[in-house]
């Protein structure tokens, strides 16, 4: 096999646009015309769509949309009382809906039908709490069912295979590839493959810590001494995986050397970097475990990553931009009447709680605030941090002072003093 422009998995020359990194994992795009349409259709309705569908409660917690720019729908089991109820929704305005719930016959509960909310404080007492609110709705999704299903192991497979043609310029399918090949294509050859969790401190802190944002995809290549290609894949900054590409390629490694890594960020910006490797062993391994071992060494602290991931707003300028866009248009119709309050904090959503919030505080610091200075240093040096985790406690705190400066009429007049300051700085 190889030579010529052909599909990187047959020979095909019908070639069609690869999502190469998927789209709905970052809305950093990476795509190129180098996959056959039937490998493009086989490889996303066998595993990849599974895989993203699985994705869809973390993927909504934090803040990423369809690709066409809507809201993910997702199925959640709805609890009240003792009894459950399953609820397909984009967003919580369906509490509000004459929706009736049924048991034995008999309507047990009715949005819409009973005294309205009048503050926010009743927005969680009155109604049902949910399965899928952040925190500890981990407790009720098993990461390691999803981390480690055989779906993602060849969706984690594709994105290296992929990333690595695209890097290397490898336009055709070649020989050497044929055991990744017939992993991601039929499940074969997995053990050959050695599609395997990553165990090494290097990677969770001296990258994932100090390199990366919450919620940042991070993937780079490396020939080790036996010349074996391995890519390194870091999802969301949570966890990473280690692929087998292929065998027989030149080493890259030695005592010191220089590494670039790609970065894929969760607001759709993409960045290039590079880190420096320093061995005393003249050689460069990354450190990693059959995945079922490795989890019970290191699950518990990807599931504290995970936990962070979908408790943190990034405030990137990009980020802001796009939360400000919709935000904007709210916040005018709940000024003039025709959208309330619970319309404007979007029914409890976390980011646009956060965001009032900050608008709110900047508002409050208006003196405070330099415009020498570029947006995140003011925050950073008003509110104390550039990303902002939201634990329940925050969370409920937030709603508590947006619903009291809204009860005194005072609401509108903060936002607007926040606003104006990201009007100039980000906007």
């Amino acid at each position: 096999m190889g030579g010529g422009v052909v599909c990187i998995y047959c020979d095909s020359k019908d070639l069609t646009d690869s999502d190469i990194i998927p789209y709905a994992i970052t809305e950093a795009k990476l795509i190129k015309r180098f996959v056959c349409s039937k490998h493009n259709s086989h490889t996303n309705n066998e595993f990849e769509k599974k895989v993203i569908k699985k994705l869809d409660v973390f993927r909504k917690n934090m803040g990423l949309k369809t690709r066409d720019g809507n809201e993910i729908k997702i199925k959640i089991k709805m609890v009240l009382d003792e009894d459950e109820f399953d609820i397909v929704y984009s967003d919580y305005s369906f509490l509000h809906e004459k929706q009736q719930f049924f048991k034995d016959g008999k309507i047990i509960f009715q949005p819409g039908t009973k005294k309205p909310v009048k503050g926010l404080n009743e927005l969680y007492k009155f109604y049902p709490k949910y399965k899928d609110i952040v925190p500890g709705f981990i407790t009720r999704h098993n990461p390691f069912e999803l981390f480690g299903s055989e779906e993602m192991f060849r969706t984690i497979s594709k994105i290296a295979y992929e990333w690595h043609c695209y890097k290397n310029n490898i336009d055709s399918c070649h020989d050497r590839y044929k055991e990744i090949i017939d992993y991601i294509v039929d499940g074969k050859e997995r053990s050959k493959c050695k599609v395997e969790l990553v165990d090494d401190a290097f990677i969770y802190n001296a990258i994932g810590d100090v390199m990366l944002e919450v919620g940042t995809n991070a993937i780079y290549e490396y020939v080790d001494n036996n010349g074996q290609c391995v890519v390194v894949f870091f999802l969301w900054n949570v966890i990473a995986y280690k692929v087998i590409i292929g065998t027989g390629f030149q080493p890259t490694v030695s005592f010191s050397f220089l590494n670039d890594i790609e970065l894929y960020n969760i607001d759709g910006s993409r960045v290039e970097n590079t880190f420096g490797v320093y061995s005393l062993e003249n050689t460069y391994q990354v450190n990693s475990i059959e995945f079922t071992a490795g989890y019970k060494r290191i699950g518990k602290a990807i599931e504290s990553r995970l936990n962070k991931a979908l408790g943190t707003l990034i405030l990137s300028p990009k980020n802001l931009r796009k939360l400000m866009k919709q935000f904007s248009k709210d916040f005018t119709a709940y000024k003039s009447q025709h959208k309330n309050l619970l319309q404007l904090i979007e029914y409890g959503c976390k980011n646009r709680i956060v965001l009032i919030w900050i608008l709110i505080l900047l508002g409050e610091n208006e003196d405070s605030f330099n415009s020498g200075e570029n947006f995140n240093s003011n925050l950073f040096r008003i509110i104390g941090e550039e990303t902002i985790s939201v634990n329940e406690e925050k969370f409920h705190a937030y709603l508590d002072k947006i619903g009291k400066l809204a009860e005194e009429n005072e609401l509108i007049s903060k936002i607007d003093k926040g606003m104006s300051i990201v009007d100039i700085s980000v906007i």
